[in-house]
């Protein structure tokens, strides 16, 4: 999985030289483990939030499969960082399923 982030202020020249950047940089990516990610019913909420406050991802479904690139767009508060930190592995969703090959990393 390399994973580029391209900003709304970049021209489109610059965010793909940032996404070869990143993809070159990377030391890990699902194309060299065959790693394949897949999120289910996931929600979770930033690491900072409130309790209180609303989860920056809520029923999310996505799968993605060995040697994809996928782009994070998004907005400020969109969940981008809180998602990147559940695929890491660095943030417990708090419903839902991460599956790495099948596999739940917290079990």
């Amino acid at each position: 999985l390399n994973i580029s982030f391209l900003h709304s202020g970049f021209e489109p020249a610059h965010s793909q030289a940032l996404a070869n950047k990143l993809a070159s940089t990377a030391s890990l990516t699902t194309e060299r483990l065959g790693l394949n990610i897949d999120l289910q019913a996931l929600e979770a909420r930033h690491p900072a939030a409130q309790p209180s406050a609303l989860p920056a991802l809520r029923a999310l479904n996505l799968r993605f499969n060995a040697g994809e690139q996928v782009a994070i767009i998004g907005p400020s508060g969109a969940g981008k960082t809180t998602l990147l930190q559940v695929l890491a592995c660095a943030h417990r969703p708090t419903q839902g399923t991460l599956e790495l090959d099948g596999a739940n990393p917290w079990t």
